[in-house]
């Protein structure tokens, strides 16, 4: 994502990628400057776990920032 300079196509492509494998993934951009440059943004995956022997069960998130 940061490498393709914030590129909605990129990130639509991981969204997509994401959700193959069975996550979600939301990229939420920030705006730098004045010049409405896009710098920053914030990444959550969001997945879910289960361990059916002990009963266990819920989501997880990562969050991350690319900048």
């Amino acid at each position: 994502i940061e490498n393709s300079n914030f590129n909605p196509k990129v990130i639509e492509a991981c969204q997509r990628q994401a959700a193959d494998q069975g996550y979600t993934l939301e990229v939420t951009t920030g705006v730098y400057d004045a010049d409405l440059d896009v710098r920053m943004a914030e990444v959550l995956l969001k997945y879910r776990y289960e361990i059916p022997l002990l009963g266990i069960s819920g989501e997880q998130v990562t969050r991350g920032v690319a900048r």
